[in-house]
């Protein structure tokens, strides 16, 4: 999928989650006990993901939030997925340990850039003195 396609669907998505963090201003303004608001509790939940989807989706100068999971993360939200279903009440404790070791696990970026620069650099610098030798 090319980034055009990713674009439109990013402006989907934000137009979605305006629309419904709008909804829940006007709903929680209007209903007379926002705490039974049925309506309330659902736009502002919509509002919610698609707020999150929106910041991971894409964009022209970095790729998509999940582009970059490596086998240890997916390993690591299945056991803590698999442990907080054995143990409900633990689910907090166990999301904070997880999270860390998440964090702690960071896929390592590639210098495949910076390479590039110094070969580019070191063949400039060849073709300099190559030039000045000549004269």
């Amino acid at each position: 999928m090319n980034l055009e396609d990713w674009k439109v669907r990013r402006r989907i998505v934000a137009g979605i989650a305006i629309f419904c963090w709008i909804l829940t201003g006007i709903f929680y303004l209007t209903e007379p006990v926002p705490a039974e608001a049925m309506s309330l509790a659902v736009s502002l939940r919509i509002g919610i993901v698609m707020s999150a989807l929106w910041l991971a989706m894409p964009t022209k100068d970095r790729p998509a939030a999940w582009a970059n999971m490596s086998a240890k993360w997916w390993v690591t939200f299945l056991l803590g997925t698999l442990v907080s279903l054995w143990r409900p009440k633990m689910a907090p404790f166990i999301f904070a340990v997880f999270g860390v070791i998440g964090f702690l696990w960071k896929t390592k970026k590639s210098n495949a850039g910076s390479k590039k620069q110094a070969r580019g650099k070191q063949q400039a610098e060849e073709a300099e003195n190559a030039r000045t030798s000549q004269s």
